[in-house]
């Protein structure tokens, strides 16, 4: 096993060397400078590819050192304490990625043409770790053009008598973090279905790419179709048992890549359809990684390529789209989504929430998605509402996240059949009194629009 100080003083002779030998760039070689003081401790290899040659560049790994390579950058760790961190930036599209080298594993840099600029961290570190490459994570990686990082949480599936598998696969995409900080959600919201899960990590540049693109290359975007299309395959379900989910930029992603690939369902928390409207405003720098500027010429640019992937989708996917009445996504990309929808043939549904802000859209989704699955495992079709149902001595509380304007009775039932019911009311929190002795209970809900519309109704699990 490596000494972290001998494992860094190795990297950093190999990241030396590798400046060395680079090739494809303007001159003999890149420029290596030492980290400016008061920063991390390190270098920086800047270089100029010009206008659309091939770059290439190569660091050698140190045996026995664990590498968790992301899109744009690499962590190194030693006995489980991280020694180093590598970051490519790039004016144009650029890849990372790990393969066997003559004398042991190296980290690949590459990418064609424009300006190159590599830092190699050894201390102040930037990534957030999140147990990637860790025995008994479920980490999986996908390595293609370009490479994931994903989790896989397998069902045990049954299987049918022509032998394939039984089993339902809900997708999850990520929402934008904190620079360098990739992650997953509502994998604890999860827990308890019992369909198979990917939470695919979007860890391209320094805060994703919307699975999508980078300095407009859109090979992201057919790479995660091929991942995806492999999840697929090897559990055995049908794209009609798949539903893609997420919020914000995460449903964004589940949206165009669940039409694109014909899964059954989508369902998404306020997503940013009109991808280069938010982006301009609220995060350019995203936008200029995914086109290569932040300019309006660069936002229309986004804006259209969402428009075409959706007109161009399999409209046998299922749109169901819920936001706040208080977030701005509801006029500004959920009604174009669902105007743009429906034009094109898909028939959308969406839940508006009264009083909700973009701000707690994930602490009503872990809800909605939570009911979304247990109904799409029983294969009911009820559209249900986000709920809570918990149970406490004495009692069982049900609440619920109804759309404007909506009604709701309940009947609580048990085992043996109705124990209560509560007429249709603006109420959302229901308490029911409950024996101790009871056995579990769970509830019917009836929901209606405006008086003399049509009563839907679903059933919530049992507790």
């Amino acid at each position: 096993m490596l000494l972290h100080s001998s494992a860094r003083d190795l990297l950093a002779a190999s990241f030396r060397g590798a400046a060395d030998a680079a090739s494809g760039f303007h001159g003999q070689s890149p420029s290596l400078a030492e980290l400016p003081p008061g920063g991390p401790a390190g270098f920086v290899l800047e270089g100029d590819a010009g206008s659309g040659g091939p770059w290439d560049l190569r660091v050698g790994i140190p045996e026995g050192v664990r590498v968790v390579a992301h899109g744009h950058s690499a962590a190194f760790w030693s006995d489980e304490v991280q020694f180093g961190e590598l970051h490519l930036e790039c004016a144009t599209p650029a890849r990372l990625a790990v393969e066997a080298g003559p004398g042991g594993q190296r980290l690949a840099l590459s990418g064609d043409g424009g300006g190159v600029r590599v830092r190699l961290h050894l201390d102040g570190f930037l990534l957030k770790d999140r147990g990637i490459g860790r025995p008994g994570m479920n980490w999986l990686r996908h390595d293609s053009g370009r490479s994931f990082n994903y989790l896989l949480d397998r069902a045990e599936s049954a299987e049918r008598p022509d032998g394939a598998s039984a089993g339902k696969l809900l997708v999850v995409f990520s929402a934008i973090g904190a620079e360098y900080d990739f992650t997953f959600n509502y994998r604890a919201s999860l827990e308890q279905s019992r369909l198979s899960k990917a939470f695919i990590m979007d860890d391209f540049g320094r805060q994703g790419s919307y699975y999508w693109m980078d300095h407009g290359d859109d090979s992201i975007f057919h790479e995660t179709q091929g991942l995806l299309g492999t999840l697929v395959e090897e559990l055995g379900v049908s794209l009609a048992d798949v539903m893609f989910a997420g919020s914000s930029k995460g449903a964004t992603a589940a949206l165009l890549h669940g039409v694109t690939l014909g899964v059954g369902k989508v369902v998404l928390g306020a997503p940013q359809y009109r991808v280069g409207d938010y982006l301009f405003h609220a995060a350019p720098q995203i936008l200029d990684f995914m086109t290569g500027g932040a300019t309006e010429e660069h936002r229309r640019f986004l804006n259209d390529k969402a428009r075409g992937i959706l007109a161009n989708g399999h409209r046998t996917t299922a749109i169901r789209v819920a936001v706040g009445s208080a977030d701005h996504h509801l006029a500004s990309h959920v009604e174009p989504l669902l105007d743009d929808a429906r034009a094109a043939g898909y028939e959308p549904a969406s839940l508006v929430l009264p009083g909700l802000p973009h701000s707690e859209i994930g602490q009503v989704f872990k809800h909605l998605l939570s009911a979304e699955v247990a109904d799409f495992e029983q294969g009911s079709g009820q559209e249900p509402l986000p709920y809570a149902l918990t149970r406490q001595p004495g009692s069982v509380t049900l609440q619920c996240w109804p759309g404007n304007g909506e009604t709701l009775a309940v009947h609580l039932f048990g085992k043996a059949g109705i124990l209560e019911q509560r007429p249709p009311s603006g109420d959302t929190d229901f308490t029911f009194p409950l024996s101790d002795d009871e056995g579990q209970v769970r509830a019917r809900v009836f929901r209606r629009s405006v008086p003399g519309a049509t009563v839907r109704a679903f059933t919530t699990h049992w507790v």
